[in-house]
């Protein structure tokens, strides 16, 4: 249902007289409450799902469940099948929020990709942003709000959409709005709501970007793994098959960003000890418009590293630390995982041979490349062995 009595289809109506144990939001309670038999039982949808379906295996006549929209679009329907896969299923359906949305604003809905980030990180968006899509349709939440996702927009660089935003969509406080990003931002919004993203004008979608549209360190433009060699390094990583990167040394953060926008499923971290280089990371986040890079800054050596474990790691800086990094990085590389280093020094040349092979590691032949005024740069890159 729709968030309105009249929002649903006269067969999920006729089914209300048929049954006297009810489950749903408490806003489905709050609208049907005055529709239900006088003798019934509502079982509240909140808190821990395995417990609410618990509940529902507890009771012997069968259960009307509300759902809002299309409880197989991101829904309930979907968590009933995982948890509850035993139980027959009869849908009584009602259109998606965002098919509504797009009803309502007349948008093309065959070329709307959507999204959830209700209860979800960010990811799904960064993806499609990345992806170059013209038309995002977004499920929010608290967290994911209209003016926190315009925001993020404009942060990440992605000034070139705008949001249609339908709120409580055929209730009595329906509205819809037409706002760009800077609008957007700067309003609130009820807390029913869906979004729909346009793109207003195309842009450029470089996976690869010239050294000198990077923001560098002041006074030391050279603190960057440059265009060819970055390239390079890359195709050594095999990030085609990954899922974890790790940019150790990022500076500038010119790899990560790179291989954040060829491969835009890749899990992307950047880890850089100097403070000053947090706003440097995030400036040139923004202009290549590339979100979805979780930054950190400080110590790599002290970072308590939440989520998965990397199958791929790039070393740009070491501190003259280097065999203590690999060894350190060796103890959270997931086995057959890449490491790859960019060195001038012969003398980082053979610390890298040396402490790769005594851990294990299967060696590729170094290669050694000259370009144009560039020093001879040594592409280092060596498998971790199974255990």
């Amino acid at each position: 249902m729709g968030d309105h009595i009249h929002a649903m289809l006269p067969a999920g109506r006729e089914l209300l007289s048929q049954h006297t144990i009810f489950s749903g939001g408490k806003r489905h309670y709050e609208l049907l409450k005055p529709l239900l038999p006088k003798e019934h039982t509502w079982i509240e949808i909140s808190g821990k799902m395995q417990a609410l379906v618990d509940q529902y295996r507890s009771e012997e006549e069968p259960i009307l469940i509300f759902t809002s929209g299309d409880p197989f679009f991101f829904g309930f329907g979907n968590t009933l099948k995982r948890l509850m896969p035993e139980a027959e299923l009869k849908i009584t359906p009602w259109f998606s929020s965002i098919q509504r949305l797009c009803h309502k604003a007349q948008i093309n809905s065959s070329e709307v990709k959507h999204v959830t980030l209700h209860g979800r990180s960010w990811k799904g968006l960064d993806l499609a942003l990345l992806r170059n899509e013209s038309t995002i349709g977004i499920l929010t939440d608290k967290k994911h709000a209209p003016n926190i996702i315009a925001q993020r927009l404009l942060d990440t660089g992605f000034e070139n959409y705008e949001l249609i935003i339908g709120e409580h969509l055929d209730g009595q406080k329906e509205r819809i709005s037409k706002l760009d990003l800077a609008e957007a931002s700067k309003q609130t919004f009820e807390a029913l709501n869906v979004v729909v993203l346009i793109k207003t004008v195309e842009k450029s979608q470089a996976m690869s970007f010239p050294d000198d549209f990077y923001q560098t360190l002041e006074g030391r433009p050279g603190m960057i793994t440059k265009r060819p060699f970055r390239a390079l390094a890359i195709q050594a990583l095999e990030l085609s098959n990954k899922s974890v990167f790790w940019d150790v040394g990022a500076c500038t953060a010119s790899m990560a960003i790179e291989s954040k926008r060829s491969f835009p499923t890749l899990e992307v971290t950047a880890f850089e000890i100097r403070d000053e280089c947090d706003s440097i990371i995030k400036e040139n986040l923004k202009k290549t418009s590339t979100p979805g890079v979780q930054v950190e800054i400080g110590d790599f050596f002290e970072k308590d590293i939440e989520g998965g474990h990397p199958d791929a790691v790039f070393i740009g800086g070491h501190g003259n630390r280097l065999e203590e990094m690999i060894q350190h990085i060796d103890s959270k590389l997931v086995p057959n995982g890449k490491l790859v280093m960019n060195t001038v020094s012969e003398r980082s040349k053979e610390i890298f041979i040396k402490t790769t092979k005594e851990l294990g590691y299967q060696l590729e032949s170094p290669l050694t490349v000259n370009i144009n005024e560039y020093n001879a740069i040594n592409v280092l890159a060596a498998t971790k062995q199974l255990a």
